[in-house]
């Protein structure tokens, strides 16, 4: 009996040795293989590079999260308190066929901006979205810039969600002068930042006439921050770049999917019909001066929790996705488009902008 007990316990004592080592090989294999972007990066113009150099005032931007097409109204998702960690193949491919037609469908605007674009991910079924869109839009010129490169998720344990390979796309009909990658300060403590991703924005330049630039940022900043820790530090680096840019005298707008409500956002009294829900304090009003603009449609919710499938009125809603304008640009409008959460979490967002004084000098801020 007593050799019996010995040796299972030797048994277990085997197994977990070889799991702990096991798990010791998997931390070391992710560390060494870890993406460690650059401060900043030049990025190459893609797709169509036989592009327009502005010369109009009046334009319009399409800023949509596209979740990889992979959070469609029947998905949840297990890092926001769902079970699933990719949907069916067959959902996957309709969300994909959903995210397409619609991109297509609003293939007149200027610029795109989109996050959560898969290169080769489990998550997505290893499909290429940056090719398929590219080929979908080919009037379009491009960039994309990495922000989740992990060998291998090993979470969920029971359903690891492996490789991912994701980042933002930029749209374009105009020649850009300029494409960077700019990496977000991360303060993610080991092991944890081994599996998280490596936020950055994507600025894009383009010549105007009179001598100065229209700078567009694509951004998607962080989730999963309790401390809003993270926010902080990456709102301070924007704020850096873009008050740089706009005492240069060029118009800078920025969108794209902050994680975060804007300033002014009261779910008592945004939006209709729909369970509304503060994600994160929303920032601050006093984050930039008080002539800059925060454009966002207050009547239509732009993202959905994914702790549960989407049911209309009963699925928690929030507006995390818009924009950021320069004093010397003016709103013409902006409209969330409502697609039910069919094929994202996010539905997109349509703004059209006019750059004021641009036959005169801009004014600098001191």
């Amino acid at each position: 009996m007593k050799k019996t007990i010995k040796k299972i316990l030797l048994t277990i004592l085997i197994i977990i040795s070889t799991l702990v080592v096991l798990f010791g090989i998997y931390l070391l294999f992710s560390t060494i293989t870890k993406y460690k972007p650059q401060p900043e990066e030049v990025l190459e113009l893609k797709g169509n590079k036989t592009l327009n150099v502005i010369d109009d005032n009046e334009f319009s931007v399409l800023s949509w999260n596209i979740g990889y097409c992979g959070l469609g109204k029947e998905m949840d998702f297990f890092y926001d308190g769902g079970k699933q960690v990719r949907p069916p193949l067959a959902n996957y491919q309709g969300y994909l066929n959903d995210v397409l037609n619609t991109l297509n469908k609003y293939a007149y605007v200027d610029f795109m901006f989109l996050q959560e674009v898969d290169l080769s991910s489990k998550r997505s079924y290893y499909s290429d979205q940056e090719e398929l869109i590219s080929k979908f839009l080919p009037a379009y010129g491009y960039a994309f810039a990495k922000n989740y490169d992990v060998k291998y998720v090993i979470m969920p344990p029971t359903e690891p969600m492996g490789k991912v390979k994701a980042g933002l796309m930029s749209l374009t009909k105009f020649q850009p002068t300029e494409l960077k990658r700019y990496s977000y300060p991360s303060s993610f403590t080991w092991p944890k930042k081994l599996l998280m991703l490596d936020r950055c924005l994507l600025l894009a330049r383009y010549p105007l006439s009179n001598g100065k630039s229209l700078v567009m940022i694509n951004t998607h900043n962080s989730a999963y921050d309790e401390e809003g820790i993270l926010r902080k530090v990456e709102l301070d680096k924007l704020k850096t770049i873009i008050t740089d840019e706009y005492n240069k005298g060029n118009y800078v707008l920025v969108g794209g999917d902050w994680n975060t409500n804007p300033p002014g956002f009261d779910p008592k009294t945004n939006f209709k019909n729909d369970k509304k829900e503060p994600i994160n304090p929303p920032i601050d009003a006093n984050y930039m001066p008080k002539d800059w603009k925060w454009f966002y449609d207050n009547s239509i919710p732009s993202e959905r929790f994914t702790d549960e499938p989407y049911i209309k009125g009963k699925t928690k809603t929030t507006i995390i996705d818009f924009f950021l304008a320069s004093p010397n640009i003016e709103l013409s409008s902006v409209r969330t488009i409502d697609l039910g959460f069919a094929s994202s979490d996010h539905n997109p967002v349509l703004l059209n902008f006019k750059l004021l004084n641009l036959n005169s000098d801009t004014l600098q801020i001191k």
